[in-house]
């Protein structure tokens, strides 16, 4: 009778090993999944940071509520602001490998995912620069009338 109770508490603990082994690689695995979730998210931290800045340069050019001297100040603190986004974007050396459509796309794109550094190659006003890139010109500004689409 005492080997049975013995032989059941070596299957027990046998058991209990063999459970606590598989939870750990269990949670191992799920570890790995989550962390490679993060790092692909953390891949286009930056280029998103980069977009939502660019974004907000083009409302304070698009605001009519500011004077062109309030404009011209805004414009020239967020192309500061740009300026250091865009070189944490170009050195940001985990953009290089990625595939995702939203990378490839911006550096596709050079000349509108980089204003700043390319205004400046071109040695004009970033927003002239902007507005060249989108094929409008003063005239056809001018020409255009204010509606709903």
């Amino acid at each position: 009778m005492f080997d049975m109770k013995k032989m059941r508490t070596n299957k027990y603990q046998k058991n209990k090993s063999t459970f606590h082994g598989v939870m750990r690689s269990v949670f191992l695995v799920m570890t790995l999944f989550v962390n490679s979730i993060a790092l692909v998210h953390a891949e286009s931290r930056t280029l998103l940071n980069l977009e939502r800045e660019r974004s907000s340069l083009i409302g304070v050019v698009a605001q009519e509520s500011l004077s062109p001297i309030e404009r011209e100040r805004k414009i020239a603190l967020s192309q500061r602001r740009l300026m250091d986004m865009e070189r944490m974007v170009i050195r940001d050396d985990r953009l290089l490998g990625s595939h995702e459509p939203m990378v490839r796309k911006a550096f596709e794109h050079y000349e509108t995912t980089f204003l700043v550094h390319a205004s400046a190659e071109a040695n004009q006003h970033i927003v002239d620069f902007w507005l060249e890139q989108l094929h409008l010109d003063s005239q056809s500004i001018l020409a255009s009338k204010r509606g709903r689409r």
